[in-house]
């Protein structure tokens, strides 16, 4: 597959703006009262490389849904009664920023609690050396990234179906049984998601807290904060 390198999402979080996320992040840690109590020890910006997956799928299933009807009984109760009804047919989808691997092993767990990116800012280009942003390297291949999200995307496609399903034919129960997949042409691309790590020393423990370098959302581990 040919790789598409050097797209980016630019930072729109600067430097202090990460800085007050993280003092409203933590609350009563950075108080008045207590804002000596977890002073960074370091702030650091980098851009981590993640694999985006441009493709379509033919998705061929076999499923049911099911049908309810209300109705009142001989004693004069309400039943509900469920007829299940089996389908099957192809369904078709456009996959683009619904695939997302980090490109970088140690960074694999960063990330939870931190997207989504809008990833429609992209830009091609590449970061230059003035912006003193460091590039986490791509240490995952297109080929294992894409095995790795094979997964992923059958979950996604299955219950995409299963919504499709529910709007079709107004019911909130419907499953997919069986599903076989197509891929069309697989576009890898390669692109940078920009991150803010800050470090902090509290009884002798090393704490880190990230930022998304796009919209400021704030995620990482820290001490409880102290009772008053």
């Amino acid at each position: 597959m040919e790789v598409q390198l050097d797209m980016r999402i630019p930072f729109t979080v600067d430097r202090q703006a990460a800085l007050d996320a993280v003092r409203a992040y933590v609350g009563a840690w950075c108080s008045s009262a207590t804002g000596d109590v977890l002073r960074p020890e370091s702030v650091r910006a980098v851009y981590v490389p993640f694999w985006r997956f441009r493709t379509t799928a033919t998705c061929e299933y076999q499923g049911a849904w099911d049908e309810e009807q209300d109705y009142e009984d001989s004693d004069g109760d309400w039943q509900t009664d469920t007829d299940r009804h089996y389908i099957s047919g192809t369904a078709n989808y456009d996959l683009d920023d619904d695939i997302l691997l980090c490109g970088a092993e140690e960074y694999t767990d960063s990330f939870a609690g931190l997207f989504p990116y809008d990833l429609s800012q992209a830009e091609d280009d590449v970061p230059n050396n003035t912006e003193r942003i460091d590039i986490v390297s791509c240490t995952v291949t297109a080929q294992d990234a894409w095995d790795e999200a094979q997964e992923g995307i059958r979950d996604f496609l299955a219950e995409s179906i299963e919504d499709d399903l529910c709007g079709e034919y107004q019911t909130q129960s419907a499953e997919v049984h069986e599903l076989n997949i197509s891929y069309g042409d697989i576009v890898p691309e390669c692109i940078l998601l920009p991150l803010w790590e800050i470090s902090f020393i509290h009884d002798g423990t090393t704490y880190t807290v990230r930022v998304n370098g796009q919209t400021g959302s704030v995620c990482g581990d820290l001490p409880l904060a102290p009772r008053r």
